[in-house]
């Protein structure tokens, strides 16, 4: 079917400006690029506290020379949906030009590494200092004492009254080595990342996003009868088209295995005391369990992926210490705090251990797909990393027609976290392309 001729395709965009800025420019000076960018993608990723991004335009003015880019130079994005009177803008840092090719003799294709603003204010500071208080607390005074970066955090983690002194670190590595240590009381691992729409941190625990709804109340489907050119006369439904999909690299149990995040025994010694703490882990009762007891794997998707039917030694795997891994574990470093890496009790070194099988597991069945740019351009709220999206496969059974739309691929349908994401901006069209992850198989749609 045709679209309407007033209806705006599900991938449009309005690119507002690309602006230009430096300090060897004359003060207050700035150049416009948007009218020779020809593509533009940015990417989020829930492990990093920056964005990154390329750049590429077309030079025919002779732009190259001179201005001289020398690396440093400051590019500020700004776009929105046609519907929109609010840009997202985005402040990004030229850390290195990645090739300029001439395909004529008076034009020069030219692409740009850029890197989120607050990073590279981030290279410009030198940590060395001691903080006390929560995980939270001392990410957020770390940046309020650095490069003035506000967070967004809920849920406490689970570490509490600790001491940490920063040897000479940079800001946001700082703050990802704290991160790195923090846990739910579920032992639910942390995640700090920077987002598209927003300028604030998120810090936050896998727990408190996996309970959350899905971005649409309509579900991303993915047919090769609708994801062709063609448009329908429901836009609603051209914005929740898988464009297409990529799933592979998935379900490396051996990886897991070797990891110790399947059935392990956990060493953690003590140098101080002279002394072992052994934590014997079976990801069934440690992991994939009490989340399904705690609705934090949702009732209509509890089919975890590890199956409590493998096998070794005659015993079920989860029930097997097939590895054995060894850590360092102080205690008593400070009189009245605990040290980054201390744990009081046997529980907190458990979780410590859970955090990482959870984020081992997490990336068992990745899936990539590509999506028109609807819902996802929204000035007032992030909607990529981090926020759930719910998607549908059908099933490969040649019966599907008779069996209606509804027959879905079990395995690949169902609700996923947005892990990372590719936005790509070009002339014609915004497409984002998202890896995304989940822990359980749907039950029931």
């Amino acid at each position: 079917m045709a679209t309407p001729a007033n209806a705006i395709s599900p991938d449009a965009y309005i690119l507002s400006s690309v602006l230009l800025e430096g300090d060897r420019l004359k003060t207050g000076a700035s150049v416009e690029l948007k009218a020779i960018t020809s593509d533009i993608e940015i990417y989020e990723h829930m492990e990093k506290p920056y964005l990154t991004g390329i750049m590429v335009v077309v030079d025919n003015h002779g732009l190259f020379d001179q201005i001289n880019f020398m690396g440093n130079e400051s590019v500020t994005i700004r776009f929105k949906a046609h519907d929109s009177i609010t840009d997202i803008s985005k402040k990004f840092t030229i850390i290195q030009i990645d090739k300029a090719v001439k395909p004529t003799d008076s034009a020069e294709t030219i692409t740009f590494t850029l890197l989120e603003e607050s990073a590279l204010r981030s290279a410009t500071f030198n940590v060395n200092k001691c903080y006390k208080g929560t995980p939270q607390s001392i990410i957020k005074k770390i940046l309020e004492d650095t490069i003035n970066k506000k967070v967004i955090s809920y849920t406490p983690a689970e570490q509490e009254n600790i001491k940490v002194i920063v040897p000479n670190m940079e800001p946001l590595d700082a703050c990802d080595w704290v991160k790195d240590r923090s846990t739910s009381a579920e032992g639910m691992p942390f995640f700090l990342f920077s987002t598209l729409v927003g300028d604030e941190l998120k810090f936050l625990n896998l727990g408190e996003m996996l309970v959350e709804p899905s971005i649409t109340k309509i579900p991303f489907r993915s047919s090769f009868a609708s994801t062709d050119d063609r448009t329908s006369e429901n836009v609603v439904l051209d914005g929740l088209r898988i464009l297409s999909h990529s799933y592979k690299n998935t379900d490396n149990l051996y990886g897991l295995i070797k990891a110790g995040s399947v059935g392990a025994l956990h060493t953690f010694y003590d140098p101080g005391l002279k002394k072992d703490q052994d934590i014997v882990f079976n990801v069934s009762k440690d992991v994939f369990k009490p989340m399904v007891e705690k609705n934090i794997l949702k009732k209509t998707q509890s089919d975890y992926i590890y199956s409590e039917l493998y096998q070794a030694q005659d015993k079920p795997m989860h029930e097997t210490q097939m590895t054995k891994v060894s850590s360092i574990g102080f205690t008593g470093l400070y009189s009245k705090q605990k040290g980054l890496d201390e744990e009081v009790d046997t529980d907190g070194y458990r979780n410590r251990v859970i955090g990482k099988s959870i984020k081992n597991f997490l990336k068992k069945n990745p899936i990539t797909i590509v999506v028109p740019c609807q819902n996802f351009i929204s000035a007032k709220d992030s909607f990529t990393v981090g926020r759930i999206i719910d998607l549908r496969f059908l099933s490969n059974d040649p019966n599907n027609a008779e069996k209606g739309s509804n027959y879905l691929d079990k395995k690949k349908s169902g609700e996923y976290i947005i892990y990372s994401t590719k936005h790509l901006l070009q002339k014609e069209r915004y497409v984002i392309a998202m890896t995304c992850l989940k822990l359980a198989n749907a039950d029931t749609f």
